[in-house]
Order: C-alpha cells, then sequence, then structure tokens
C-alpha cells in the first residue's frame, strides 16, 4: 500500500476546558509545524513544539527525547517523533511534557489533537471560540529587598533583571524571569524549586533564565523568593521579593512611600536603595612587588555594593584570553578551571570575570587571586592581587605588602619606643595582676586575624599565646619588618597549630605563636612572615579583659580609668567566619 504524508498536519497541544467546553491551544507549548506519515494501519509523527526546558514527551505509552532546535523566530524548539496507530487522526490523545529532571508540566493535563484528512478532531468536545491566552512580552519584574525602615522595595542590582515575561492562561500564568547572575542558579518561589537555564545578556554578563507557574492573581504583589548556588548555599544578605507588576505596572501588598504612591521597583530609584554601584572603579591587577602584571591587565571594573556583600567586575586587555579563569584566594590544591570563574569571552578579544559575594570591607585592599592558564592547562605559577580601590577612591598602598595599604613601619616599636628585637618585655601603662586572662586583639590588616588569645602574667611581664584565623604565616618578630630581615636571632617560631570551629560550623587550622606584650591598648609593631616579612601592628585590648585564673583583681586599663569590678564580661572574641576566603587567601596571609 502506498504511504500518504501530510506535510503540515495541523497538530496542536491544547487543555480540556471542561466549564467552557472547549479544548483552547496551550501557547505555553505552541507547535512550529508537524508532520504525519502513513504506511497502512501506523503513521510516523513528527512535532516540533517551541519550547526549550520540556524535552520529554510520554504519548500513547512512549517517552520520547525531544531534539534541540531554533524556530524562524529565534524561539528554541524540541522536535519529537513517534509511532501512531492511523486511528489516531481526528482524535485528543492525552501527553505528557516534562523537563530532563523528571518535573512534569502539571498546571492542568494537556492533549495532542491530530486532525484527521478534512481538519477535523472528535472525542472531546469541539474547541468554541475562546480567547487567546494573554501575553505580556515584557512584564517589568524585578527583584527587590524590602527597606522597613525607608519603607521601600528598592531593587536588588546585584540580581538585576535583564528581561522577563508573562503568558496568563485563564487562573494561572507561566512567568519567565532573566536575571543576571552566574552563580545563583536556583530559584525558589511559590513553593517551586525552579533550575535557572544559562545564558548571556546582550552586555555580556552571564544570566540565568527561570521558568515557572503562578496563579494570575499573584500580578501586582510582592512574592518571597530565595536564589540559591549550586550547592544549595542560598543569599542570605537579606530577604528577597519578586515584584510583579499588575496590568497598569502598579504593585501593592508592601508598605507605600510616605507620599502615599506605590513603590515602583523598576526604576530603582526608591529611598532607601543601598546598593551602590561605581563604574570604572580603578581595580587592577598587582604583582607581589606592586606594579601591575602585564599579563592580567584590566581595562575596564565596575564595583556593586549590596550592604556587607559586593559584585565585582573586571575586563581584561585582549591578548592574553587565554588566561581564562580566576579563582579567589590561593588555595589550588586539587582544583581546576571549574572551581573558578571563569571569564566571557568578548568579541574582539579580552574577558568579563564577574565575582559574586565579595566582602564590602575588602574595598581599600589586596584581594590574591589565582588564574588558570588554558594553554598550559594548569595555574599560573604565581600568587597575583586584585586591587581594589576604597569608597574614596583611594589605592591600597603600593608599600613591600601587597596585601594591605599599611605604610612600612619606621624601625621602631611605637608601643614601647623600644628598638627592635629587644623582646617588648616591659608593662605598659596597665596594670594587671599575676594570672591568666583571655582578651581580644585589634590587628592592623585583615589578613592577619587573632581568633584567640590568651595572656599569661608573671611578675608584671605579660606574654600572649596568639591563635591567627589561618596558616599563611611562618615566623613572627617583634619590631618592623625591615628590622626582622638582619635580626634571625630574634625571630619567633610557631607554638604548633591548633584547629578551631567558625561560627559557620565550618573546621579550621590556625597557626599559635607566644609573644611578649609591653602594653595593653596601645599597638605593638609585629613583623610576619609569609613569603616575605610584611609590617603588622597588634592591639591588647582591656576593656576585654576576663581574668581565667589566678586571685580576683581589678584591672586597670591603660587610661587610668577603674569601675572597681573585675574585668568578668565575655570577650567579644573576633569570630573566625568573619575571615571568608577573600580575606584569608593572601599571600603571606593568615588563610585557612
Amino acid at each position: 500500500m502506498a504511504s500518504e504524508t501530510a506535510a503540515e498536519a495541523g497538530i496542536q497541544v491544547v487543555r480540556y476546558d471542561e466549564e467552557a467546553n472547549s479544548t483552547p491551544v496551550v501557547t505555553m507549548f505552541t507547535v512550529d509545524s508537524s508532520s504525519l506519515a502513513i504506511n497502512g494501519e501506523t503513521m510516523t509523527v513528527t512535532v516540533c513544539v517551541k519550547t526549550k526546558s520540556y524535552s520529554v514527551l510520554t504519548v500513547a505509552g512512549q517517552s520520547v527525547q525531544g531534539t534541540a532546535g531554533t524556530a524562524s523566530d529565534g524561539k528554541d524548539t524540541r522536535t519529537f517523533t513517534f509511532e501512531l496507530p492511523a486511528g489516531s487522526r481526528g482524535t485528543y490523545l492525552p501527553i505528557t511534557l516534562a523537563k530532563e529532571n523528571g518535573t512534569a508540566f502539571s498546571t492542568y493535563e494537556l492533549y495532542m489533537s491530530i486532525p484527521d484528512g478534512d481538519g477535523n478532531v472528535s472525542g472531546a468536545p469541539l474547541a468554541d471560540p475562546v480567547e487567546e491566552p494573554e501575553i505580556v512580552a515584557e512584564a517589568g519584574i524585578q527583584v527587590v529587598r524590602y527597606d522597613e525602615e525607608a519603607n521601600s522595595t528598592p531593587v536588588v542590582t546585584m540580581f538585576t533583571v535583564d528581561s522577563s515575561s508573562l503568558a496568563i492562561n485563564g487562573e494561572t500564568m507561566t512567568v519567565t524571569v532573566c536575571v543576571k547572575t552566574k552563580s545563583y542558579s536556583v530559584l525558589t518561589v511559590a513553593g517551586q524549586s525552579v533550575q535557572g537555564t544559562a545564558g548571556t545578556a546582550s552586555d555580556g554578563k552571564d544570566t540565568r533564565t527561570f521558568t515557572f507557574e503562578l496563579p494570575a492573581g499573584s500580578r501586582g504583589t510582592y512574592l518571597p523568593i530565595t536564589l540559591a548556588k549550586e550547592n544549595g548555599t542560598a543569599f542570605s544578605t537579606y530577604e528577597l521579593y519578586m515584584s510583579i507588576p499588575d496590568a497598569d505596572g502598579n504593585v501593592s501588598g508592601a508598605p507605600l512611600n510616605d507620599n502615599g504612591t506605590g513603590n515602583d521597583p523598576g526604576t530603582g530609584d526608591n529611598p532607601g536603595n543601598s546598593d551602590e554601584t561605581i563604574e570604572g572603579a580603578g581595580i587592577k591587577c598587582l604583582k607581589d612587588d606592586g606594579e601591575e602584571y602585564g599579563m592580567f591587565k584590566i581595562v575596564n571594573s565596575s564595583i556593586t555594593v549590596h550592604g556587607d556583600t559586593m559584585t565585582v567586575s573586571i575586563t581584561t586587555q585582549a591578548g592574553h584570553d587565554n588566561y581564562s579563569a580566576v579563582y579567589i584566594g590561593t588555595d589550588i590544591e586539587g582544583k581546576n578551571e571549574s572551581d573558578a570563574v571563569v571569564g566571557t569571552l568578548q568579541t574582539g578579544g579580552g574577558r568579563v570575570f564577574t565575582f559574586d559575594d565579595i566582602p564590602s570591607s575588602a574595598r581599600g585592599s589586596n584581594v590574591a587571586i589565582r588564574i588558570w592558564n588554558t594553554n598550559s592547562n594548569d595555574w599560573v605559577g604565581r600568587t597575583v592581587y586584585l586591587s581594589i580601590p576604597d569608597a574614596s577612591g583611594e589605592t591600597p598602598g603600593t608599600g613591600d605588602d601587597p596585601s594591605t595599604g599599611d605604610t612600612p613601619g619606621s624601625g621602631t616599636d611605637p608601643g614601647t619606643g623600644n628598638t627592635p628585637g629587644t623582646g617588648g618585655n616591659t608593662p605598659g601603662t596597665g596594670t594587671l595582676s599575676d594570672g591568666t586572662y583571655t582578651t581580644t586583639v585589634t590587628s592592623s590588616a585583615a589578613m592577619f586575624k587573632i581568633v584567640k588569645c590568651e595572656l599569661t602574667v608573671v611578675n608584671g611581664q605579660i606574654r600572649a599565646q596568639i591563635t591567627l584565623s589561618g596558616t599563611g604565616y611562618d615566623m613572627l618578630y617583634m619590631g618592623t619588618a625591615a628590622a626582622a630581615a638582619g635580626d634571625s636571632a630574634n625571630w619567633i617560631s610557631p607554638d604548633r597549630t591548633a584547629d578551631y570551629t567558625a561560627d559557620d560550623g565550618s573546621a579550621k587550622t590556625g597557626t599559635v605563636f607566644t609573644i611578649p606584650v609591653s602594653a595593653l591598648d596601645t599597638p605593638i609593631s609585629v613583623a610576619a612572615h609569609g613569603s616575605k616579612w610584611y609590617d603588622r601592628t597588634l592591639t591588647f585590648n582591656s576593656a576585654d579583659l576576663q581574668k581565667t585564673s589566678g586571685d580576683d583583681e581589678t584591672v586597670q586599663p591603660s587610661d587610668g580609668s577603674s569601675d572597681g569590678k573585675p574585668a568578668d564580661t565575655e570577650p567579644e572574641v573576633p569570630t573566625p567566619a568573619e575571615e571568608s576566603q577573600y580575606e584569608s587567601d593572601l599571600s603571606g596571609s593568615t588563610s585557612a
């Protein structure tokens, strides 16, 4: 028997609206083309559906994987080919469309409408004339936060929405939101956890596109959302909301501004918007000697501050595009390009790198990085630094230590006036009885952080056992870096390493040193050796002293004041969790 071919079969994906006695087309799954090849009692059906996420079709007991493609209008498609009895023409067949992860479309039941030779379909009520679903091509959706104090909902520029659309079908709607982010790939909204599809915005920035279902009544409201990374780490600086304007562009459900008008989450001009973007931020890549690293020259940069964190974007000069990825920190053992931030290659050369969740405190400092070279398929053999100017535009100092803007010391100990290297054992103006105390220590450099300090006082002489937040320093010296280099007899070796638990529950290891303390509440010069000697100062705080052994004693602060009571308050020891990978992994730093 000769086969019959229908080059355009008129197949559609529909839903059954029992109340309206109709089978309206589901515009979310518009059929771009369809064909039939009939061979006796069977036929081969090919259907091209406009969808990207829903790639698996189940029909008549067959589960078919769709082939990805692109329609003439540029939209993503999936093409499905399967076998059916030839008698299926003129009927509605129930179908299921699902994503790769097995999540099936479930807002309503779907059917495939397969017309007969005359274009008719029976077996379900004929479709009455119905309104086409309403398509809102640009929905004005934004990711915002709620600033209760300012009574506003400022846009979160860290999660700028590049585009958004709605497809409204009666009481439900399909929402598609394209957010400028790379790291945060999972969106949770209205009980749905949605995996974002990676893409690139017109400005070259990475994006994630999320598609999900909501009640149509969600228009005009703020919905709480969560954005999380693949490893499950959720953005937690503040609570996030999705602002979904109604047909008139208004959003309610959050307090109005004082003038009685609704917030416009699309403008970014709401009162209280603390997100600050600095274009042309002046970030440079420096070597150990403070000179610019010509192999990774930064030609443009920007900073967007989101409270305690910031997003940093850098663009590198064309010519060294083989430097493809950047790892924040120096702990690269066992890591490769996939563990780093991969730069987006630009037309004409150069790459754009975007780093999320860098502590805002990193402004005015140098952040250690390692760079991946695709030519050698390995890390470049040196640590370099992102030099990030502070809020005033001042860059970190260009002294010997690129991890701090401190000016190298003058060769004397400002805490004692002693010649460096003499041990500095003369007590300061504070008076302590013999015994053991805990206290806090203020460091001049974020990369030389003290997480634990125990003071031992014997005959008025004070010695401190300090635990650094990491293991990057292997030697200390009481004095300046310049003096330390020629005075090896007075170098102080580590006692040991010690494990501690950060506030976030992670296990850390720090190096323990014992050093003399010449005075409380006075900066004491301490040189620290990592890859070389660095100038630091430590201040031991009398206000936080707590005696742990020995006779009770009134602690007399160095300013001579006293409240006449023992120092019995719990010291506010700097939390190890405050030292992120960005702060802890600089060359010579106390990296954990």
